[in-house]
């Protein structure tokens, strides 16, 4: 029974999500919300940052780390630079993902930001 109660409450918090951000929603200059918060390594250790090095794909390399200001920053460098191994033909990437937020039933939210150059 605290199951359900617990997915209950999950699914008004969706559902409350969902209505504050319908597209028919006014919003206001200066109005702004609070998605992640970087304040730790913990945090910023969670995402999942990929590049064609890691593949051997390439050379780019990326990394996301928490500024001393308590910001995350996502930085690197794009080689666009073909290996010579005669399969590769176009590369130069990098990737950062977020951890998944699970909400009810398990539905899985996911933000992702792709860099690639050809």
């Amino acid at each position: 029974m605290k199951l359900i109660g617990n997915e209950l409450s999950k699914f008004k918090e969706e559902v409350i999500w969902n209505v504050r951000c319908d597209d028919l929603v006014i919003r206001e200059h200066g109005d702004y919300e609070v998605i992640w918060k970087f304040d730790n390594s913990d945090v910023v250790n969670s995402w999942l940052v990929t590049s064609d090095q890691d593949n051997n794909e390439g050379n780019s390399t990326a990394e996301f780390v928490v500024t001393p200001n308590r910001r995350g920053l996502f930085r690197g460098r794009l080689d666009t630079t073909v290996p010579k191994d005669g399969v590769t033909k176009q590369t130069g990437y990098c990737n950062i993902r977020s951890p998944p937020n699970f909400v009810r039933f398990f539905v899985c939210r996911i933000c992702v930001g792709i860099l690639v150059i050809h």
